[in-house]
């Protein structure tokens, strides 16, 4: 008895239009995904059914939103300019784009099968919150896949990260430069890859000055969401700690809490306390005073996402490729020599 390319691509777990790729000999698709196609049709008698090309299924670019606690992808200008820059690229190119949030703690199977049904030519999975093991059920799908904002070393797939090490570190140093020894972190409690690569670069920095004169830090624990950092920065200046004259921040949210918190408790920005945030969001210039931050290109971000997406799709790529987008440093008011 014969099956549909709808049964025999539930059975290996991937999607319809991987199966029309393999028997159209489009590019795009690994030896071991046709070979593994193949081998499961004959086994199953799948007889495949050539199409007119008006019935073919369009070329879909599936972003997905991955979200394991919602603590740092929300509902901020940072993910909607990013979104922006892979909309325009995927109309760009000729692509539809189709938009999936998926939640780690649901059922997996379940979340995949509504995504394969959509049959996507390729996927982009925002990895912001997710550890190693959530990425195994999109690799197993035998698409073509660009991970954004995470990575895993040695895992083989194609992706692009913001240069936090570079960023952090160019942060911090600005501050030593501007006369501040005594330099506080303001780490977010969320681990997340991106914030443990900005305290390496904080870190970096710190010691690569240490050598020239002294330089001390301390790194505070504070939340990530508005709230939380804010409730998390009050309860530690009622400690009534010795202050640093200066802070680095996760990301520009934690950064506008703590002022606001700092400003609450008598401090004065940046005449007692300068900080520098990161990410540039549009809030920064809003603030009292403007905050110094990091600026991410986050349209270009985007954009890239789907240029390296469309080169595996048509095959013209044979490595793992793992790029980095640079941070620029935007100065305002929030950061004073000190003396």
């Amino acid at each position: 008895m014969s099956i549909t390319a709808k049964e025999l691509a539930e059975k290996l777990g991937i999607s319809r239009s991987t199966i029309s790729m393999v028997y159209n000999n489009k590019k795009g698709i690994s030896e071991e995904t046709r070979t593994m196609v193949k081998q499961a049709a004959q086994k199953y008698g799948y007889q495949h059914v050539q199409r007119n090309r008006m019935y073919e299924y369009p070329s879909v670019i599936q972003y997905i939103i991955c979200l394991k606690h919602g603590n740092v992808v929300s509902d901020t200008a940072f993910f909607a300019n990013l979104l922006q820059g892979i909309d325009y690229e995927s109309k760009r190119l000729g692509y539809v784009l189709h938009i999936t949030y998926f939640y780690c703690h649901e059922n997996i199977r379940e979340q995949m099968k509504a995504i394969l049904d959509n049959h996507p030519t390729g996927l982009l999975l925002l990895a912001t919150e997710v550890d190693p093991e959530d990425l195994i059920p999109f690799k197993n799908s035998g698409l073509p896949l660009v991970v954004l904002d995470s990575y895993v070393d040695g895992d083989g797939s194609d992706c692009i990260t913001i240069s936090n090490i570079q960023g952090a570190c160019n942060a911090t140093s600005h501050l030593i430069s501007c006369g501040h020894t005594f330099i506080g972190y303001l780490s977010s409690k969320v681990p997340i890859k991106n914030f443990e690569e900005r305290a390496r670069g904080f870190h970096i920095a710190i010691e690569k000055y240490a050598f020239q004169k002294p330089v001390h830090s301390i790194v505070v624990r504070v939340g990530s969401t508005d709230e939380t950092a804010y409730a998390d920065m009050c309860s530690y200046l009622d400690t009534k700690p010795e202050l640093p004259t200066a802070f680095f921040a996760d990301n520009d949210i934690i950064a506008s809490a703590c002022i606001k918190a700092l400003k609450e408790y008598g401090y004065k920005i940046p005449e007692q306390i300068s900080i520098i945030g990161f990410d540039d969001m549009p809030f920064c210039n809003l603030l009292d005073p403007p905050l110094t931050s990091m600026r991410v290109p986050k349209q270009m971000f985007g954009q890239r996402a789907v240029s390296m997406l469309d080169q595996q799709i048509h095959g013209n790529v044979t490595d793992h490729i793992k790029m980095e987008i640079s941070t620029t440093l935007i100065e305002r008011k929030s950061v004073a020599l000190h003396r």
